[in-house]
């Protein structure tokens, strides 16, 4: 849906998407609804910028007895030209883009214990610059000063990327996450494999964590992806197995299954898209 507003010929643009199924985790299953709506605005400048900004709308009940979140969140705004793109508000540090798939129609969790701490610390602007097959995400926290960034570039067939985040808690104690994610596809197979190191700079120790994600078209219509992740303070490693059919029109029905933290989870449901 988009609306053209008079003023500058910005235009105003509506989209969403919305989720409903059931999801189980220790040992009880519940209803699982998110709806997710953003209004952006958009125009070009007489010199060539172009610039925005964008609220997010949204709403998840899960269960009967559930907690609602929402409902306007997500408020950025930006501007865009030949010294890159400089995005402020709801934004996130720059490594939080990183990781591995998950299995499920609204994800069951398995990623999460490859990608712990991959995002630490906050943002509250970011900077992406493009340049010869070469882009750079800078996030930085004007609050509590913490800083990120994200190397992403193709060797042969392999997609790279690399990023460190910082979390300062105070003038003597900074956590660190280093990453490195690595993407391909092979006869078919997508393939994405995550590493890090969290350094925690207060209790002087560091955690490793690691995850594998394989993807693979059954037909034009479904998608099997499995996944495993581990961490050095997990119970054991964590595996799922999770499909995705296309139903055309914006609906697919997916779910999946999985062992996380001795802990069997499982999803189902429609996911829609406006």
């Amino acid at each position: 849906m988009i609306a053209t507003a008079g003023v500058a010929s910005a235009d105003i643009t509506l989209t969403g998407s919305a989720s409903m199924g059931l999801t189980h985790a220790n040992d009880q299953t519940v209803n699982d609804v998110e709806l997710d709506f953003n209004i952006v605005g958009s125009g070009t400048a007489d010199n060539g910028w172009t610039f925005g900004a964008k609220v997010g709308v949204d709403n998840q009940v899960n269960g009967e007895t559930g907690t609602a979140t929402g409902p306007a969140e997500d408020a950025t705004a930006f501007v865009s030209g030949s010294f890159g793109t400089l995005t402020m508000g709801s934004v996130d540090p720059a490594t939080d883009g990183m990781g591995i798939a998950d299995a499920g129609h609204q994800g069951i969790g398995i990623d999460d214990v490859a990608e712990l701490n991959k995002a630490i610390g906050s943002a509250d602007v970011n900077w992406a610059y493009s340049v010869n097959g070469l882009s750079i995400l800078v996030g930085y926290s004007s609050v509590n000063e913490d800083t990120s960034a994200r190397l992403s570039f193709d060797v042969g067939t392999v997609a790279l990327s690399l990023g460190v985040a910082n979390d300062r808690n105070g003038a003597a104690d900074t956590d660190t996450t280093t990453a490195i994610q690595a993407s391909t596809n092979v006869n078919g197979v997508g393939l994405t494999a995550y590493y890090s190191v969290f350094d925690d700079d207060g209790s002087n120790t560091e955690t490793d964590s690691f995850g594998l994600s394989a993807s693979f078209a059954l037909d034009d219509a479904t998608t099997i992806t499995a996944v495993y992740a581990d961490n050095d303070t997990a119970v054991e490693a964590a595996y799922g197995l999770g499909a995705s059919m296309n139903l055309g029109g914006g609906l697919s029905l997916a779910g999946g299954v999985g062992s996380a933290g001795d802990d069997t989870k499982w999803d189902l449901g429609l996911n829609m898209s406006f």
